[in-house]
């Protein structure tokens, strides 16, 4: 769910002019719950460009998501010079019950007038 609506806000962005969909900082946490979700660290960069917004306001959108609490910043052991973001615990379990929220509103859509989606017979 949440690699769609990353993939549906960045084929809006092409279809309007960019500017009236910045939302840096929740693009950046669909992102880090996509990559997180399969297993893949992200790093300062990486989150950066995501976000596809310049770099110098990406580093202030990482920074007022460490700061609330959403995310947290983790030293490569190999790389010094590198950091990696990760989802803080509250961030991915709130975006785990909102995107079940949305699935659970797509789902009620897509269900046939008048089908009861209590009845669990065949």
């Amino acid at each position: 769910m949440a690699e769609t609506i990353l993939r549906l806000r960045r084929e809006r962005k092409t279809l309007f002019d960019p500017s009236l969909f910045e939302e840096p900082g929740w693009d950046m946490l669909l992102s880090l719950y996509v990559r997180e979700g399969g297993g893949q660290p992200t790093t300062v960069m990486q989150l950066e460009k995501a976000s596809t917004v310049p770099s110098s306001t990406a580093d202030r959108w990482i920074r007022q998501l460490e700061n609330i609490g959403l995310v947290s910043r983790r030293s490569h052991s190999a790389l010094p010079e590198t950091d990696f973001i990760e989802l803080a615990d509250y961030a991915k379990q709130s975006l785990d019950t909102y995107l079940g929220r949305v699935l659970e509103q797509q789902m009620e859509k897509a269900r046939p007038v008048g089908e009861d989606p209590t009845d669990d017979a065949p």
